[in-house]
């Protein structure tokens, strides 16, 4: 519909543009500019209605990967062929996000597997892993830790396999059904049985197997549970939680054929592995006979270990054949061990060491299979340990340096900052003094008496030109990019008195020299001339490079051995240089 009338309104354009190109012609202006109007508003709605196409073409596009991946989930469980057709009708290209992407990597994974196809290969689920590990949606996140451990199974990887159901296993969340909690404890219990490990972990995963497939109601699953917990008692055993075990498969109401062929074979390997009597065994082998459809469904080892029991070894030889047509039985130690003893007793020996020397080397060969398989196994831990250390050893090397890096960076920027406030105290003194040196210059023009005063101006002039230089620049963003010549100004701030000093030396000696009898240093003697200008000691901080003026007075009382109570400095200071004057004429 939307295409329709995008190509209607292209028509229009055309015959908008031919009447335009008439109007003008003809030159009224009122339908030159009808005509013109008439064109801007069809091309403004061609241009509307072509991104409203293409905004609905993207999104409908998106909408229809979703369906897809929606109804390849929807008949995951009930028709995985069909599922997985679908998943490969998809075009990857039309992905617009992560979130399909990962979708439809978890998706064709649990295909595959559901299948029957095997995969070695990591890549595809681990697009769904590393999506879903860092998001909230429990269920996928779940799957995917599950399905990839299902691919590193089928590598051979057990450690990595364990690993992955493990992460599945601690995702707290009740939006995961029970029936795949119970798949999770299916695969670990398998990949301990596979390692020969029946102790109480196994016992433990079957137990939660159990417990899971009952709350989902998964009775074969339930019943499945029972039979393995009671094979690995038999192998450890502990006869009577076997029985415990195969009881309460027998209370149920209903059992499938593959479940009552189960537990009559378990029951037929607990009765003779428990030592009980010999009719009770041909009593339960009997009934395990009956229940098998087919020979094919018999495990004819174990019937071949019952009329072993029996004392029936003849029996026994023709149900190890039994077992040969339907088995491969060419690395089954126990299948020659039983026949060994089966010939042995019938008096064949050379039949009978002809089997046990097979069984020997096959046992041998298991047993390096076994110790090669744990030593794969510890070797991938190490190396999987070692892979975390260093994990870990780079996370704190990247963290110190980062601890470092701030710390650095901190203090850096404090300091700056520091030395940015400090020069900008220094700067505000400078201010501060070049204001007070041109009020002080100021006052001074109107009192000059003798050659000194004049000499005092021209100090005083040289210093206000030096800062009016400075100042009158414009201050830059940081006080750090004229910080020398800050330190310069500020160096020099003592230039004024200790040349005012010098200039009341030279016009001045006699007077000077009576200061300096005292004891008082160059700089102490052009602050005593600074006083008798008629500076006060609160303003001789803005003259003077010192922070208190006022221990400076403090220290010139104390020299000139003055009394706090003897007045003002600068009034004796001034008599002083009255009498130096006098004595000199």
């Amino acid at each position: 519909m939307i295409t329709n009338v995008v190509a209607k309104v292209f028509l229009l354009v055309p015959f908008t543009i031919t009447l335009s190109a008439l109007l003008s012609f003809v030159g009224n202006d009122f339908c030159s500019i009808f005509g013109c109007y008439l064109l801007h508003r069809t091309m403004k709605n061609v241009l509307t209605i072509s991104i409203l196409t293409c905004v609905l073409t993207f999104c409908g596009r998106n909408q229809a990967v979703d369906e897809s991946l929606d109804r390849a989930e929807s008949c995951m469980s009930a028709s995985p062929d069909s599922a997985l057709a679908i998943l490969e009708s998809i075009d990857s290209l039309h992905f617009d996000s992560r979130s399909q992407n990962a979708r439809y990597a978890l998706l064709k994974s649990i295909a595959l597997d559901k299948n029957y196809i095997d995969k070695t290969d990591d890549s595809l689920i681990n697009i769904a892993v590393n999506y879903y590990r860092h998001r909230c949606n429990a269920p996928y996140k779940f799957k995917s830790y599950y399905y990839q451990a299902r691919i590193y199974q089928n590598a051979g990887l057990m450690d990595k396999a364990m690993e992955s159901l493990v992460c599945a296993e601690h995702i707290r969340s009740g939006k995961i059904p029970a029936e795949d909690r119970a798949r999770l404890h299916i695969a670990k219990s398998q990949i301990l049985t596979d390692r020969y490990d029946y102790s109480d972990n196994l016992i433990s995963e079957l137990e939660l197997v159990e417990s899971y497939s009952l709350k989902a109601g998964k009775i074969n699953n339930y019943v499945s549970s029972l039979l393995d917990q009671a094979r690995a008692y038999i192998i450890r055993d502990n006869f009577n939680d076997a029985d415990s075990c195969l009881a309460i498969v027998k209370s149920q109401d209903s059992l499938s054929h593959r479940s009552l062929l189960g537990y009559n074979k378990l029951h037929l390997c607990l009765s003779v592995n428990s030592g009980q009597s010999p009719d009770s065994i041909c009593v339960v082998l009997d009934k395990y006979l009956a229940v098998a459809e087919d020979p094919s469904e018999i495990n004819w080892e174990f019937v071949a270990q019952a009329y072993m029991r029996l004392g029936e070894y003849a029996a026994a030889i023709n149900s190890l054949n039994q077992y040969s047509e339907y088995n491969d039985f060419s690395a089954d130690e126990a299948y020659y061990l039983l026949k060994s003893d089966a010939y042995y007793s019938l008096g064949n020996y050379q039949l009978a060491y002809d089997y046990l020397s097979r069984y020997s080397n096959i046992s041998d060969s298991l047993d390096m299979a076994k110790m090669s398989q744990e030593v794969n196994s510890v070797k991938e831990k190490f190396e999987n340990r070692l892979q975390i250390r260093r994990q870990h050893l780079t996370l704190y090397i990247i963290l110190l340096v980062v601890a470092f890096s701030v710390i650095v960076i901190t203090l850096y920027l404090c300091k700056k900052h520091s030395e940015e406030l400090r020069l900008q105290q220094k700067y505000n003194e400078l201010k501060e003094e070049f204001q007070y040196l041109t009020n002080t210059k100021e006052y001074y023009k109107s009192k000059i008496i003798s050659n000194v005063d004049e000499e005092t101006l021209k100090i005083l002039d040289r210093r206000i030109i030096a800062l009016g230089t400075f100042l009158s620049k414009d201050k830059p963003d940081s006080l750090s990019k004229v910080a020398d010549k800050l330190e310069d100004l500020t160096a020099n701030k003592n230039v004024v008195t200790d040349s005012i000093g010098m200039l009341y030396a030279i016009y001045h000696p006699t007077f000077v020299l009576k200061l300096e009898s005292f004891g008082l240093t160059a700089s102490e003697v052009g602050f005593c001339c600074l006083l008798m200008l008629g500076l006060r000691t609160s303003e001789l901080s803005q003259v003077v490079n010192k922070s208190n003026t006022y221990n400076i007075s403090s220290q010139i009382r104390s020299k000139l051995k003055l009394e706090q109570s003897s007045g003002k400095l600068a009034n004796w200071l001034n008599q002083l240089f009255e009498s130096s004057e006098k004595s000199k004429c």
